[in-house]
């Protein structure tokens, strides 16, 4: 037992598979094997050996990109509405205070919106009841770990309903944190 207890120590910690990131690419300045080693996964995509943090710690830049069907269903609607309706929507000159908006947002009738559709979400924005661009913002950052299993959530929205009062940890962060009713919300 001693014996594979201390075989057990001598592999604690140490890499037990290695993945793929799905949309990360690494740039460097030439090729990458004068900074890292490679190999080939068995779909044959060439991946480094490193950690993501490792190759930012040897200078190297590291991008996501990350594909997002949104847009593509933004461009097949608008080729929808061309085709059916004769008219051109630039998107352009969309109002972003559009109240009809709003008022699906705040009951939560979020189903295929990007980033608001989930039932957590949906219940958020319901609580929130969003009416401009700002709070849009807000909710984005506020639906996160960190503040959600906080009273940063409780506290933005009672603040922003007038139900509780707003409150500075100082007052020079008024101008700074009037937006946010007074909750440090944005990094």
């Amino acid at each position: 037992i001693k014996n594979l207890f201390e075989i057990a120590q001598s592999i604690e910690g140490l890499t037990r598979h290695a993945s793929t990131h799905a949309a990360g690419v690494v740039i460097a300045p030439d090729k990458l094997t004068h900074y890292t080693p490679l190999y080939r996964t068995p779909k044959n995509e060439m991946t480094t050996q490193y950690e993501m943090h490792s190759l930012e710690a040897i200078g190297l830049l590291k991008i996501d990109f990350l594909g997002l069907k949104t847009l593509n269903v933004i461009q097949d609607t608008l080729e929808i509405i061309k085709q059916r309706k004769g008219e051109e929507v630039d998107l352009d000159r969309i109002s972003l205070e559009d109240e009809k908006t709003y008022r699906l947002l705040s009951a939560g009738e979020t189903l295929g919106v990007f980033q608001l559709e989930s039932r957590g979400m949906q219940d958020l924005l319901k609580k929130l009841r969003p009416a401009k661009t700002e709070d849009l913002i807000a909710v984005l950052a506020l639906y996160r770990p960190g503040p959600l299993h906080s009273r940063m959530v409780d506290d933005f929205i009672k603040r922003k309903h007038g139900q509780s009062k707003v409150q500075y940890l100082h007052p020079e962060l008024k101008p700074i944190l009037e937006e946010t009713y007074g909750v440090i919300l944005y990094q």
